[in-house]
C-alpha cells in the first residue's frame, strides 16, 4: 500500500508561512512617517535600490498606490483638511473687523423762499456721494475666546485621526498583500499534493500491474485525488478573493505576480 502526502502537514506549513507574513504587522505601522534622509520613490527601495523585479509589485509599490487610491484613506484626508480650517475660521472671531460703506443717491427738492417782493419758487436736482471705513476691534470676548480653542481642539484632533488613518491604511494593505502571497502558497501546496497523488496514482497501478497492489489501494488514491482537485478549486478561489481584496485598496492596476516580504520593502524605520 503506497501511502500520498498528508494535507495537514501541508495546512500546517501554510499557517506558519502565514504567520510569518503576520509578524511584519508592526513594522508596517513605522511606514507612516518614512525618514528624512531616505526617500522613497515608485519602484525603489531605501537607497535608490529597486526592490520589485519587473512584471511583479512589492509591498511598498502597492502601499503608495492605496495612498493615491484607497477611498477610506481619500476621505480622511478631506476631512483633516476641513478640520485644518477650524482653526482659520475660529481665529476670524478675533482679529479686528474692518468694514466699508459706500452710498449713492440722486435728490430732486422744491424751493420755496419768501422774500419782500413776494415768494420765489425753484427746483434743485443734484447728487450726492458718501463713503466710510470702519475698523472696529474687541478688547475682551469670552465667546471668541472659546470658539478659538474649540477651534483649535478641533484641527489638532483632525491631525491626529488623519495620522491613524494612514497607519490604518498600512496595516490593511499589509493584511490583503500577506494574504495574497499566503493565497499562492496556499494554491502551489494544493497542486503540488495532486500531482503527488497523480504520482502516487501510477505508482500503484505498476504495483497492481505486478501482483503487488491491490485495487483497494488505487481506490484509496483516486478518492484522495478528487479531494485534492477540490482542495485546487477552493485554493483558486480563495487566491481570486485575494487579489480582488488588494485590488479594492490600490486601485485599478494590475497585480502581478507580487515580491516576497523582505527587510528591503519593510525597513525599520529608526528613532
Amino acid at each position: 500500500s503506497v501511502q500520498a502526502a498528508s494535507r495537514p502537514d501541508a495546512d500546517r506549513l501554510g499557517g506558519t508561512v502565514k504567520r510569518k507574513f503576520q509578524s511584519f504587522a508592526l513594522a508596517s505601522l513605522l511606514l507612516s512617517q518614512p525618514p528624512a534622509h531616505a526617500q522613497v520613490t515608485p519602484g525603489e527601495g531605501y537607497g535608490g535600490e529597486s526592490i520589485a523585479e519587473p512584471g511583479k509589485m512589492d509591498f511598498l509599490r502597492a502601499y503608495e498606490l492605496a495612498l493615491e487610491a484607497d477611498p477610506t484613506w481619500l476621505a480622511a484626508q478631506a476631512r483633516q483638511r476641513a478640520d485644518a480650517q477650524e482653526r482659520a475660521i475660529a481665529r476670524a472671531g478675533l482679529r479686528p473687523n474692518l468694514s466699508y460703506s459706500y452710498d449713492r443717491a440722486r435728490n430732486w427738492s422744491d424751493i420755496t423762499e419768501a422774500r419782500p417782493t413776494g415768494d420765489f419758487s425753484r427746483d434743485a436736482t443734484y447728487n450726492s456721494y458718501s463713503s466710510s471705513f470702519t475698523l472696529t476691534q474687541g478688547l475682551f470676548n469670552a465667546a471668541a475666546g472659546a470658539r478659538y480653542k474649540a477651534g483649535v481642539a478641533r484641527a489638532e484632533a483632525g491631525r491626529y485621526t488623519e495620522q491613524r488613518a494612514r497607519q490604518a491604511l498600512a496595516v490593511r494593505v499589509l493584511q490583503a498583500y500577506s494574504d495574497l502571497l499566503y493565497a499562492i502558497d496556499d494554491l502551489n501546496l494544493a497542486e503540488g499534493h495532486a500531482r503527488a497523488l497523480e504520482e502516487d496514482l501510477r505508482r500503484v497501478e505498476r504495483f497492481v500491474v505486478l501482483g503487488e497492489g491491490t485495487r483497494t489501494d488505487r481506490a484509496e488514491v483516486e478518492a484522495q485525488q478528487h479531494l485534492a482537485a477540490a482542495r485546487v478549486i477552493e485554493a483558486r478561489d480563495r487566491l481570486r478573493a485575494a487579489r480582488n481584496g488588494l485590488q479594492i485598496l490600490i486601485g485599478p492596476v494590475p497585480v502581478g505576480t507580487p515580491a516576497l516580504l523582505d527587510g528591503r520593502c519593510l525597513p525599520v524605520v529608526g528613532p
